[in-house]
């Protein structure tokens, strides 16, 4: 996967954060979105230990641990 810019980790997270509360599974979006797991992974996991709803700040977080 070619590495994103910070704007468009945090529209993929928008995304996935619509689609997680839908109950989509990894699995499922990982294949909508043409992404790998491990970053469909890593954004489940700054959503769950960041609540806000401040994209950007998730997605430098994400950002941070790939």
């Amino acid at each position: 996967m070619e590495k994103k810019s910070v704007e468009e980790m945090a529209e993929d997270i928008k995304v996935i954060r619509e689609m997680a509360c839908c109950g989509t599974m990894l699995q499922d979006i990982t294949k909508q979105l043409g992404v790998s797991e491990e970053y469909v992974s890593a954004i489940m996991l700054c959503l769950q230990g960041y609540q806000e709803d401040d994209d950007l700040a998730v997605a430098r977080l994400v950002e941070m641990s790939l």
